[in-house]
This record gives structure tokens, C-alpha cells and sequence, in this order.
């Protein structure tokens, strides 16, 4: 229930500042007990979460800083940038914590700043982002993780920006998770107003594809990744073709698809803030890469985190659309229930969640000498999602 009661915290501080109670001082206040939370729950977190072990064993086994730029390559058993960012770590101790801590206060401090900059609503989108996607990325995919806040930093350059600046932030991104190349044209489709009529006919089809399952993704991507002769993108796929998990249809499928509507509906109202459209293209992305990649689903699952990230600043939106205090309370009430909902297997300790529950601190744990689970948890989360 630790995860619970953190989320519970948040939703204090929100619901303070969704009525409006909050003065600058004492919104300030939130804010920084806020960061703390999230730096130090990720940072602090002892062999807690899914892919500490791989991190641990690359770490401890890595070369110091001289060393590792005379074998350095963009892409090998992780990218360039981690690679020099471990061996910087690694220079200083052989301790793996420090560099969970260091990437943990470097992900939320990018994080914060881009909450500041774009939410109506700071912490709603703060409890919405550890909802649905910091147990994903935070306390696991700390790679993803960088490259993803460096992404949502450069939203900016989209709106106001030239191209260059998002694309050096691009390629920053991408020396820590190469799949954010991938995000360089996104910046000319992000620009663009589509008309609903177009948003919608795309979703139709997404919709077909996706529970006919055409088969047409892995064909194509491999026959992409052999004629530029991409090892390291033939391997992945090779990989990611391999856990064929099966794609479910349930709630958060049904939520989703009525968020799109809601967006369609009230598209007018909505664009009174001016990066809506953007927003409104990250969560059209987030669905047609749900739709149309359903063949590689955790590929699909991974990529998609690029634009659901926007979901913590579009969902804030939603508030502002209406002046009834009954009906803005309603929405609140709706995204606090989608946010639950998502975090539901680390909130509620579900066997699903087994490798983040219960929570180890590192300073508790050495301090008091207390024996982690954290490597039964992971061979016990390792055959609940091999089945």
C-alpha cells in the first residue's frame, strides 16, 4: 500500500489546488515535497522494480570513463550516452545505487520543469505521470525514462521553435534509447491541424486492423531494418517478435477510446490552449500505434510512452472546458479514477506487480541490515509475464 498511500499525497495536493486553497508560498511548498517524492522514490529504490538486475550486472562490469571511449559505439548492448554516463559513475564507485539516484533527480527535475510549462493544472498531471507511467519508466526504464523527458522538453521547440533545436534534442534523446530517432518527423506531423474528419477516419481503421489483426508490421520493419543493413534494429525486432503477448481489450481500451471522442466533441473549447493540437496529435499517435502495431505489443507498449507522456498535460485541459463546479469536479473525479486505474497493480500489490511491492529503501535497508526479496520477486515476476 506504499504506492497507494504516495498517490493518495498527491491527489491531497491536487485536489488543494484544484479548489484553489493553495497561496504561492504554500504551492511552493507542494511542489518541493513533490520532487522530493519522486527523486528519492525512484533514486532510493533497492532492487525494487523490473530492470534493476540488467542495470546492476551492466554497471558493475562496465569500464571507467578513459577506457570507455576507446571502445565506445552509438549502439551496442546499450547506447552511447548511458554508456558514458555509467562510466562517469562508475569512475567515482562501483555502487550501482548512486546511479539510479543521480538518473532519478535528472528525469524529475526535467519532469517538473515541463509540468511548470505546459499543465493548467501542475499537480493533477504530477498524479496522472505516476499513474500510468512512472512505475513503467522511473523505477524501471531509466533510459526510456531520460529520452522520454528529453522529448516532452522539446514540445516547445514544435510550437514556437525551429526544427534544429528539436532535432538536436532528438538526438540527445536518442543516445540513451535509440528508439527516439524515431520521434525526428514526428515534429512536421505535431505541427499540422488536422481536421477531426481525418483524426477519426484513421481511428476506424486503426480499430480494424486491430481486432481483425492484420498482420503487416513485422514483414515490413524487417525488410526496412535489412536493406539499411540495421543490425541492432533486426536484433530488437527479432526479440520483440518473439513475446507474442496477447492484446486485451478491456477498460482502459474502452476509456481511451472515449477520450478521443470527449477531444473530438469539444475540440473548439479545447483549443483555447494553444498547444492542444499538439497534445491532440501525441494522443492520436499514443492510439495509432495502440491500433496499428498490435502485432509487436511490447514494442508497441514502450513506443507509445513517447506520446502518452502528453496525456499529463492534455487530461488537465479537460477541467477548463467546462464553468459548472459540478461538472469540473465530474472530470477531476474521472482522471483521478483513469490514474487508479492504470496504477492499479503496484497501488493495490496485484501478483502482476510482484517485482515493485513491497517497496525496499536503500538507506533503510543498510542502515537496518534488512535481506532484500528483491531478487525472489523478480523470478516470480519473471514467470507471471513469461506465461
Amino acid at each position: 500500500m506504499f504506492y497507494f498511500i504516495i498517490f493518495c499525497i498527491i491527489l491531497f495536493f491536487a485536489s488543494l489546488d484544484y479548489d484553489k486553497k493553495l497561496n504561492g508560498q504554500s504551492r511552493d511548498l507542494a511542489y518541493l515535497i513533490l520532487f522530493m517524492l519522486f527523486w528519492l522514490i525512484a533514486g532510493l529504490r533497492y532492487e525494487t522494480g523490473v530492470d534493476w538486475p540488467f542495470y546492476t550486472d551492466y554497471f558493475i562490469n562496465s569500464d571507467k570513463l578513459i577506457k570507455a571511449f576507446q571502445s565506445l559505439e552509438f549502439y551496442d548492448q546499450y547506447e552511447m550516452g548511458f554508456v558514458l554516463f555509467c562510466s562517469i559513475i562508475r569512475t567515482f564507485t562501483a555502487n550501482v545505487q548512486l546511479l539510479f539516484l543521480v538518473i532519478a533527480l535528472i528525469t524529475s527535475m526535467m519532469l517538473f520543469a515541463s509540468v511548470k510549462r505546459y499543465s493548467n493544472h501542475i499537480f493533477l498531471s504530477l498524479l496522472i505521470y505516476f499513474g500510468t507511467i512512472y512505475f513503467i519508466l522511473d523505477m524501471s526504464g531509466i533510459r526510456q525514462c531520460i529520452s522520454l523527458n528529453i522529448f516532452l522538453i522539446s514540445l516547445k521547440y514544435i510550437k514556437n521553435g525551429p526544427f534544429p533545436k528539436y532535432l538536436i534534442a532528438i538526438i540527445v534523446a536518442s543516445l540513451f534509447h535509440v528508439t527516439s530517432l524515431l520521434l525526428i518527423p514526428i515534429y512536421f506531423f505535431l505541427r499540422i491541424k488536422f481536421k477531426s474528419w481525418i483524426l477519426i477516419l484513421f481511428v476506424v481503421l486503426g480499430l480494424t486492423v486491430s481486432l481483425i489483426e492484420i498482420k503487416w508490421l513485422i514483414p515490413f520493419l524487417s525488410k526496412v531494418a535489412d536493406l539499411l543493413n540495421i543490425q541492432a534494429v533486426t536484433n530488437k525486432l527479432y526479440v520483440y517478435s518473439l513475446r507474442n503477448d496477447p492484446r486485451s481489450y478491456g477498460l482502459g481500451f474502452i476509456f481511451n477510446l472515449l477520450i478521443f471522442v470527449f477531444c473530438i466533441i469539444k475540440r473548439k473549447k479545447l483549443e483555447n490552449n494553444e498547444m492542444f493540437n499538439i497534445f491532440l496529435n501525441l494522443y492520436f499517435m499514443s492510439l495509432f500505434f495502440y491500433y496499428f502495431t498490435w502485432e509487436l505489443n511490447e514494442f508497441s507498449s514502450r513506443f507509445r510512452l513517447y506520446f502518452s507522456v502528453g496525456n499529463i498535460v492534455l487530461f488537465t485541459y479537460f477541467i477548463d472546458v467546462y464553468s459548472r463546479k459540478l461538472n469540473r469536479s465530474l472530470i477531476f473525479v474521472l482522471i483521478v479514477s483513469y490514474s487508479a486505474y492504470y496504477g492499479r497493480i503496484y497501488f493495490f500489490e496485484m501478483h502482476e506487480g510482484i517485482a515493485y511491492n513491497p517497496y525496499q529503501n536503500y538507506v533503510v535497508h543498510k542502515v537496518f541490515g534488512l535481506k532484500s526479496s528483491g531478487p525472489e520477486r523478480f523470478k516470480q515476476y519473471s514467470i507471471v509475464w513469461d506465461k
